[in-house]
């Protein structure tokens, strides 16, 4: 019975130091990224997907110069 309960604090303190532990790196910060070829038609269609809407104006180089995009309705 002494064994038994020895098991159970032992097993209890391994699965209890596992949710305490943190990792000691913070989470890395997002980094913005541009596109090295200009891609309007794949961006045209995830922006699509994404915000629900039927037609999109989109310059040329979108994402080749800056990693920011505003959208707007007209």
């Amino acid at each position: 019975m002494k064994m038994y309960f020895l098991l159970i604090v032992v097993f209890s303190g391994f699965l209890l130091n596992g949710c305490i532990s943190r990792n000691p790196d913070p989470t890395p910060k997002l980094q913005h990224a541009l596109l090295v070829e200009p891609n309007k038609t794949a961006v045209s269609k995830a922006i699509k997907t994404l915000v629900h809407i039927q037609e999109t104006q989109l310059v040329d180089d979108i994402f080749t110069t800056s990693s920011i995009v505003t959208l707007s309705k007209v």
